[in-house]
């Protein structure tokens, strides 16, 4: 970790989707690409988040999984040095930039409009819902 404020190597812009998991019990890869760079860590876990959150809003499995939740877990093994709220403030900019894409090389998609209200909601309580223990007050 680096010390509060500071920048850190950041892969940019990681997701679930870039995740690769190993045929057999293992390391999982992140492929990374021109998006590596230097940033305030907050980038990457806030994009992670993010990530976790619009899968669990799109389909809401964490209900029927028994163990700890991935957003906890990513938490944890991050440490305390990262900033919750520009956590939050990054997750709701990859949701947001994620339905930007969808629409741009998709098309309409009557989900868009859910997921307008959705990113509105994430919008009004600056993220916080996709940062363990920060539910709208």
């Amino acid at each position: 970790m680096t010390e509060p404020g500071g920048t850190v190597l950041v892969h940019g812009f990681a997701s679930l989707g870039a995740l690769i998991p190993p045929l057999r019990r293992g390391p999982v890869a992140l492929l990374t690409g021109e998006d590596l760079g230097a940033a305030r860590p907050e980038l990457d876990l806030g994009w992670l988040l993010g990530d976790l959150a619009e899968l669990d809003w799109a389909v809401p499995v964490s209900a029927h999984l028994d163990g700890p939740e991935l957003p906890g877990v990513l938490l944890d093994a991050y440490g305390s040095g990262a900033d919750r709220d520009l956590t939050g403030r990054a997750a709701v900019v990859r949701i947001a930039a994620h339905t930007r894409d969808f629409a741009a090389y998709c098309g309409w998609s009557d989900e868009l409009a859910d997921y307008t209200a959705f990113i509105a909601d994430l919008i009004d309580e600056e993220g916080r819902r996709a940062v363990l223990g920060g539910a709208t007050p």
